[in-house]
């Protein structure tokens, strides 16, 4: 899980009424946890495809700057780090899902980045037809010396983590499962 943790509390009556029925029945309810963890990570790893959040809003468009530079056109799925660290764990009597990637909470909740003043970077490019473009140092024609100002970047909030309603149906279903004889 990331180094900071992001604690969502679900508190639905049903599934908890469920759970409780479940716990008259059996003392190991790892095997429904597992089950309710396997299909929060299809739900979650939907949300990258309709790039909305457990609420159903859309998350908020990246600014022109930064569509200009990605290669990806979805939001959050540059590389696809993010989506595919997405998982669960099984601790005592809980689940907990989520993202070991450091850069995970910035997303989920949204927030300031500082970037410190830098000077001396090298930027190296290549010259392609009548322009020219990045490239890695081996590769490049010229490099430029830049410096760049402190700035902050403000990251708006496209929560991925967390239950749906749709979810909670499942959830209660999934728990009905097991409750059947």
């Amino acid at each position: 899980m990331s180094k900071e943790l992001i604690s969502i509390e679900h508190n639905v009556p049903a599934i908890r009424k469920q759970f409780e029925k479940l716990a008259r029945k059996t003392s190991n309810t790892g095997p429904v946890r597992k089950d309710i963890g396997e299909y929060l990570l299809i739900a979650t790893a939907e949300r990258f495809d309709t790039q909305t959040g457990p609420d159903g809003e859309k998350w908020r468009d990246v600014t022109r700057r930064t569509r200009k530079r990605k290669k990806h056109p979805k939001i959050l799925t540059e590389q696809g780090h993010l989506r595919g660290d997405i998982h669960y764990e099984l601790s005592n009597d809980s689940l907990l899902l989520g993202v070991g990637i450091e850069y995970g909470a910035i997303h989920q909740l949204g927030g300031e980045i500082r970037q410190e003043a830098r000077s001396g970077v090298v930027t190296h490019f290549k010259r392609a037809g009548k322009g020219q473009r990045f490239s890695k140092a081996k590769d490049a024609h010229y490099g430029m010396k830049t410096n760049h100002r402190a700035h902050t970047i403000k990251m708006p909030a496209r929560p991925y983590l967390g239950v749906s309603r749709a979810d909670e149906t499942e959830i209660v279903e999934i728990i009905g499962g097991y409750l059947k004889p």
